[in-house]
């Protein structure tokens, strides 16, 4: 087994991931139960109504607002706490992720935006190879599911960026762009990542990671740019040391 202070056994390494997974899936419980009351209170809705509420597309602004206050909770004790609260009581000392001082040289950005400049041809590629996909017969169910999920999930999108007025704007971007950015690559390449990397070595978590990190959104037909997309941010995120 490993000695080094850097290196966990599999049997520590199995059970951080367990009581990763435990920490988020109670957080995003909780942060859902508190997103539904704050709803609730300040929109004048029963409380039972706010969960069934928030499964179907908006259909107008105060609607869309609802959601994106709902979506704007969830993201950060979900995955903002959830990284948090793990780095600071499991993996104590707090590692690199939360100990990280200053910005990395500039010539990393540099070589970081032209390799993703230079990739997005053939995520264009995939995106339309997966979608495009046809399943055999005996997996007909799952396809029709997934594509029902699929459209769902592109209606649900379009009415929620239907902004109107900069105060949406600046809320939906904080809650589509900001936190889930922040917050997923926190937690799936902070803390994910760099612990699957501690047992099972850095390649393998890199596309182990960005896996989970592709399949947890639930679209099937947008798992293979997802996946490659994930794995390029896993590697540049590996190459900086973290």
């Amino acid at each position: 087994m490993p000695s080094s202070p850097d290196r966990v056994t599999i049997t520590t390494g199995i059970a951080r991931l367990l009581m990763l997974a435990g920490f988020f899936l109670i957080l995003l419980a909780l942060a859902g139960l508190v997103a539904s009351a704050c709803i609730a209170f300040f929109y004048g809705l029963p409380l039972a109504e706010v969960p069934s509420l928030m499964q179907h597309p908006p259909r107008n602004a105060s609607q869309r607002s609802m959601h994106l206050w709902f979506q704007a909770i969830s993201a950060f004790g979900g995955f903002l706490l959830t990284s948090w609260l793990f780095i600071r009581w499991v993996e104590r000392p707090a590692g690199p992720v939360l100990n990280a001082s200053g910005w990395p040289p500039a010539l990393d950005f540099v070589v970081v935006s032209l390799l993703f400049i230079g990739v997005m041809p053939l995520s264009s590629v995939l995106i339309a190879w997966n979608a495009d996909l046809d399943f055999p017969t005996f997996l007909a169910g799952f396809e029709q599911w997934a594509r029902a999920k699929e459209q769902t999930l592109g209606e649900f999108t379009r009415f929620l960026i239907r902004f109107e007025g900069l105060g949406e704007l600046a809320l939906g971007l904080l809650v589509i762009a900001f936190l889930p950015g922040l917050g997923e690559e926190l937690l799936f390449r902070g803390v994910l990542q760099r612990n699957l990397g501690l047992w099972m070595g850095a390649g393998l978590a890199v596309w182990l990671a960005a896996g989970i990190f592709s399949a947890i959104h639930l679209q099937f037909f947008g798992f293979v740019p997802g996946y490659f997309w994930g794995s390029c941010w896993a590697m540049s995120i590996f190459g900086g040391g973290i």
